[in-house]
């Protein structure tokens, strides 16, 4: 099932990672296969910066990374209205650093 987006919308990004210290909103955490490391899932909350005519969606993080991902991968969700509550600084973060780097990009193509 595909997403439909548009810039500033508000994503939550279900990421799989490996640490061996997994953290506080680590879910779904299980033993690594043949480690000592564990496999788990933690909510990314970042906003659509971009979208693609070919389907794929630019994210920025909070921290002011940026992630493409297709419209139809199926760690995208969009947030409950709890989340957009609790974890509203982490989009407006994420929010303001989307509008720099398109500001900034705009303002060096113009020079």
């Amino acid at each position: 099932m595909q997403i439909r987006v548009s810039p500033g919308d508000w994503i939550v990004y279900c990421k799989t990672k490996f640490s061996q210290h997994p953290g506080e909103r680590a879910r779904n955490v299980e033993p690594a296969t043949k480690g000592d490391e564990y496999c788990y899932t933690v909510d990314k909350y970042w906003v659509v910066e971009s979208v693609s005519p070919t389907g794929q969606i630019c994210l920025r993080t909070p921290g002011g990374k940026q992630h493409i991902v297709a419209a139809d991968d199926p760690h995208l969700r969009r947030p409950s209205l709890w989340e957009r509550i609790w974890y509203r600084s982490r989009f407006l973060s994420a929010r303001e650093n989307a509008t720099a780097r398109n500001s900034d990009s705009m303002a060096v193509a113009g020079h």
